[in-house]
């Protein structure tokens, strides 16, 4: 929905892969705890430290080919 929402909002479709592509490697995630009940099972919160060296790999990456969202997301998942 967030790459749909900023195409939408008229932002190019480079741009809008950077963002998502951002989003999808140093954006914060929850993870399931397997085999846990009650308040144990909550997700545990895991937020990737931002690293600028792979933030500008990522953005050679999306500006060097022409990604969709399901691209982007086989490639950074």
């Amino acid at each position: 929905a967030f790459w749909y929402g900023c195409r939408a909002d008229g932002l190019s479709r480079v741009y809008s892969n950077l963002l998502y592509g951002g989003v999808m490697r140093f954006g914060p995630r929850w993870k399931r705890r397997r085999g846990l009940t009650g308040a144990s099972a909550k997700p545990r919160r895991i937020e990737p430290e931002f690293n600028q060296q792979e933030f500008d790999e990522l953005r050679e990456l999306i500006e060097g080919g022409d990604w969709d969202v399901d691209s982007l997301e086989r490639e950074l998942g």
